[in-house]
């Protein structure tokens, strides 16, 4: 429901709705299970569609970290959360650090994908 309300640019019920069912999934999986950091990196997109960075930012990190912490950093999962990572910075104007992710998601995915 949330993603629908996101792709109709109906994004504060969207956050609302993703925000609840994100708590109830942490409560049931623990904080530090893969299907949880999808979630929160779909919260965390939601919000940057909004221009709402600054609240984007932490929950990417912390997507990202639930992903190392589980598949290891050479991960195409860990891959994606870090393009979407220096997706937020290139918005937000930090092009020097948004071109270092870019490069390692370029190397990962290299590595793990050919």
């Amino acid at each position: 429901v949330g993603k629908f309300f996101d792709s109709s640019a109906r994004f504060e019920a969207a956050i609302d709705i993703c925000t609840k069912a994100l708590h109830m999934r942490e409560g049931v999986l623990g904080d530090d299970h893969p299907d949880l950091a999808d979630d929160i990196d779909s919260l965390a997109m939601m919000y940057g569609n909004m221009g709402m960075y600054e609240e984007a930012l932490p929950l990417l990190h912390k997507s990202m970290t639930i992903l190392k912490t589980q598949f290891g950093p050479a991960d195409p999962r860990v891959a994606v959360s870090l393009n979407n990572l220096a997706s937020l910075h290139q918005s937000l104007g930090e092009l020097d650090e948004a071109m270092q992710l870019y490069e390692t998601v370029l190397v990962v995915f290299e590595d793990t994908c050919g």
